[in-house]
């Protein structure tokens, strides 16, 4: 690409510059999101906006790396709207992402009972037994969500290297 062949004309230094280059725009963008985080928490919706601005403060916070606030936002959000798989997954994924794994598997059966037809939810909860060693657990998880999605390779992958893990 562009990058490289800069590169083999101006040498090392140029590695300098664009990581420079991408520092300073990551960081304006770490300044406009806390902006925008802290827009957000001042307005005052209507209840029947209120989950969507949690939700777009709790995203913010997740891309800030600010993890707890996100959680604790994530949470608020479900309370308002019972019903959103989507959310329940974002939160459940930031769970995965901060090591509390049994507020993940807590989440996780949420989906589970919101939508059990879906297998996003099995795969989610399957790969955190996977990586708590919890392999018969993972494998009788992940059986369920193969039999939803039986094309899916990820899938008969973990299944199998958890059967093959319990033993």
């Amino acid at each position: 690409g562009l990058y490289l062949d800069v590169d083999m004309v101006l040498g090392e230094r140029t590695h300098h510059v664009i990581f420079d280059m991408f520092a300073t725009d990551y960081a304006r963008s770490l300044r406009r999101l806390r902006n925008r985080a802290q827009q957000l928490a001042s307005v005052d919706a209507e209840p029947s906006l209120e989950a969507g601005l949690l939700l777009a403060r709790a995203r913010c916070h997740a891309a800030l790396g600010e993890t707890k606030m996100a959680a604790s936002l994530f949470r608020s959000a479900m309370e308002k709207t019972s019903a959103n798989l989507q959310i329940a997954l974002e939160l459940a994924d930031l769970d995965i992402k901060a090591k509390q794994h049994e507020m993940a598997i807590h989440v996780l059966h949420r989906v589970i009972d919101l939508s059990p037809d879906d297998p996003a939810g099995y795969r989610e909860l399957a790969s955190v037994y996977f990586q708590l060693r919890e392999y018969k657990n993972a494998a009788s998880t992940a059986a369920t969500a193969v039999a939803a999605a039986p094309q899916d390779k990820s899938l008969r992958l973990l299944h199998g290297m958890s059967l093959f893990l319990a033993g």
